[in-house]
């Protein structure tokens, strides 16, 4: 059996997905999370949001997930908080799915890691961990999405 790839990964988990949260500001909020059906074996789109419990937009971003030009995992997401186009390193570690944006190591940079959990109920652990220049890189918003109409 061959190891699974992120669009295999996030096959199995295909559906909508609920939520609440709480954000780097302590703030609770209401996610929604969609893994649509892979459009190729290659490349898949997922739609995030999260939103104040009163309806304030907080984050809400679109993401193609895929096989890029150079034969290498990688995605791409436009989101309200990001200007122009946000590229991530995607790995896969057992039921972890981890989005990265920029070197790490670079504390003079902006970092950032999404990670997805799988857990063995079904719910997904969902994460966003970001550091701005000269700050720690450490979670600042995290979730667990249930599956809807299971």
């Amino acid at each position: 059996m061959s190891a699974p790839t992120p669009v295999t990964f996030l096959a199995v988990c295909a559906g909508s997905y609920q939520g609440q949260g709480v954000n780097h500001e302590g703030q609770d909020f209401d996610a929604a999370f969609t893994i649509n059906p892979p459009r190729n074996t290659h490349a898949v789109v997922t739609h995030y949001r999260a939103a104040a419990l009163a309806g304030e937009l907080f984050h809400e971003d679109h993401m193609f997930v895929g096989l890029g030009p150079a034969g290498t995992w990688q995605a791409v997401s436009a989101s309200n908080n990001i200007p122009g186009l946000q590229y991530f390193a995607v790995a896969i570690a057992g039921a972890q799915l981890t989005l990265t944006h920029g070197d790490l190591s670079d504390l003079a940079s902006f970092r950032e890691v999404i990670t997805l959990k799988l857990q063995a109920s079904g719910e997904i652990h969902h994460q966003f961990a970001w550091a701005m220049p000269g700050q720690t890189l450490r979670t600042q918003s995290e979730c667990v999405l249930v599956k809807q109409g299971k």
